[in-house]
């Protein structure tokens, strides 16, 4: 019998497989489904054929309308990549953005392990619970786990799996703690900080973070440096915070320089936290990451620097003139009035 020569299929489009020995249906056609968290392709067999054009014509019909798997078996993890695949078709046409669409991957293999490879009918509240209660971090990243279990739930419906109840509803992620409503460091909790900035991992971070007043994401995800201007560029959620120049304050361009210029580890948003966390119960303070913008502010009222030039730096709209052409004009005068700041 002559072996038949297979042509290359277009990537993420499915495999087929030629089996050895006598066989009634030799092709093996698997879909693709995503990647697995080694970065390995999922690939869930979708049938066999008798011959090649029979396999390319499951494949493509599966691409056109992927139904025929079954699903009452499938695991979470599965389920998932499913998911995140018909995700991207909302990226390519400009209705998800391509961090968040990341981050939803980042959040499922983060916090959700527990879950990965039980079947996703056989789920309870429970199972998703105990995924919430190991989870370190607070109310706000909850909220995108939860998201995240109510994405599998409308996506099984879609594929006409028999869900009788959607448990992501019933979670609890409990409510936004008093310590997150931004309360400004003291002059006194900030003195003990720079007391501590040769003794405890991390302080620096805090301090270079009060002084530059952004936002926590932003101070790890800074697009230029310009270390002899004295200001870097970054800034996100608005159009006014976005691409903003946040000037670098004398006090802190040593630490600055040292930690996200020479240090060879680079750290996270994540990594962050812990720190701070860690860091405020070691010095007995009752602060999360954002009071340190908040602190900012403060401060900058106190010393009554210019409010335009305040808004210019955190990233608040400034409604009488020009943002673009205000700030080409004044990166010096940013920095000269961020020094003004003890």
């Amino acid at each position: 019998m002559r072996k038949i020569k297979l042509r290359r299929l277009p990537n993420q489009f499915g495999s087929i497989t030629e089996l050895k020995g006598n066989r009634s249906k030799p092709f093996w056609v698997r879909a693709f489904v995503g990647y697995d968290e080694r970065n390995q392709a999922i690939r869930p067999t979708i049938g066999f054929a008798k011959n090649y054009e029979e396999a390319i014509d499951m494949l493509t019909n599966y691409n056109k309308k992927p139904y025929d798997l079954d699903y009452a078996n499938i695991t979470t993890e599965k389920l998932f990549e499913l998911c995140y695949k018909k995700l991207n078709f909302k990226v390519e046409e400009g209705k998800l953005s391509l961090k968040r669409y990341k981050g939803y991957k980042s959040i499922f293999y983060k916090y959700f392990t527990f879950i990965h490879k039980r079947r996703f009918l056989d789920l309870k509240e429970n199972d998703f619970q105990i995924c919430f209660d190991d989870c370190p971090f607070g109310y706000n990243t909850k909220i995108e786990m939860k998201i995240v279990c109510n994405m599998l739930y409308d996506y099984a419906k879609k594929l006409e799996m028999p869900i009788t109840r959607n448990y992501a509803q019933d979670i609890e992620i409990g409510t936004q703690k008093k310590s997150e409503a931004h309360i400004p460091f003291t002059r006194e909790e900030i003195d003990i900080l720079w007391n501590n900035i040769d003794t405890i991992d991390g302080v620096d971070l805090i301090l270079i973070h009060m002084y530059m007043g952004c936002r926590p994401n932003e101070l790890f995800t800074l697009t230029e440096m310009h270390i002899e201007e004295n200001y870097v560029v970054g800034g996100s959620k608005t159009e006014a915070g976005r691409d903003r120049t946040i000037p670098i304050h004398k006090n802190i361009k040593n630490l600055f320089i040292n930690r996200f210029v020479d240090h060879k580890n680079k750290i996270d948003y994540r990594q962050y936290y812990k720190l701070f966390t860690k860091i405020m119960n070691l010095l007995n303070m009752n602060h999360v990451p954002y009071d340190c913008r908040h602190t900012f502010i403060t401060e900058a009222s106190n010393y009554k620097l210019d409010d335009h030039i305040v808004k210019l730096i955190v990233g608040h709209a400034v409604e009488d003139i020009t943002k673009s052409v205000y700030t080409h004009k004044t990166i010096k005068q940013l920095v000269d009035e961020v020094n003004k700041l003890p």
